[in-house]
């Protein structure tokens, strides 16, 4: 229940089934430094909350992470670059920030994605249970969005390659 700030290039390093548990009201925090890496299974807890402030990559082969609680992103880039995150938590992005899975073994769940920022999908498949925001939406690759996906405001949503079987619905 205390405060993990990680600053001038941290990186934690687990294996096999080693975990970072962030508890219900503690704080994972990214503070300065830049590029920040997390190579560990994560458990952010119903009322943890990981507030990404410089760049953060999770790039944990194979890893099972799982979301109950918050990540916001208020300023940098979190990066997701392979394994699974799972869970009912929420991806706030503020207008700083942005929020980039990657990868065909990248998977995503959330309950709640709200965007001012920036939100790039490469490839894995992203599952919002909700979502919206004012921010920008960039999919490239076989993005994979079975839920609501909701974009207000005039911002853009860019396509990388022309694609048939992608539904985008706008004002024009």
């Amino acid at each position: 229940d205390g405060t993990l700030r990680l600053s001038r290039r941290a990186t934690i390093t687990g294996s096999g089934t080693d975990l970072l548990a962030n508890n219900a009201g503690a704080l994972l925090e990214v503070i300065d430094g830049g590029f920040n890496v997390l190579n560990i299974n994560i458990n952010n807890a119903a009322g943890g909350t990981i507030a990404v402030n410089e760049d953060l990559t999770i790039n944990r082969t194979g890893g099972a992470h799982t979301n109950d609680g918050a990540i916001v992103v208020n300023s940098g880039k979190l990066e997701m670059t392979t394994g699974s995150l799972t869970g009912t938590g929420t991806l706030a992005i503020q207008a700083a920030g942005t929020a980039s899975f990657t990868g065909s073994s990248t998977s995503a769940d959330f309950s709640n994605i709200n965007t001012a920022g920036q939100l790039l999908i490469t490839g894995p498949t992203v599952n919002p249970a909700a979502s919206q925001g004012t921010g920008v939406a960039s999919f490239s690759s076989s993005p994979n969005v079975p839920g609501a996906l909701t974009l207000t405001g005039d911002q853009p949503v860019a396509l990388a390659a022309a694609r048939s079987d992608v539904l985008v619905g706008a004002r024009f």
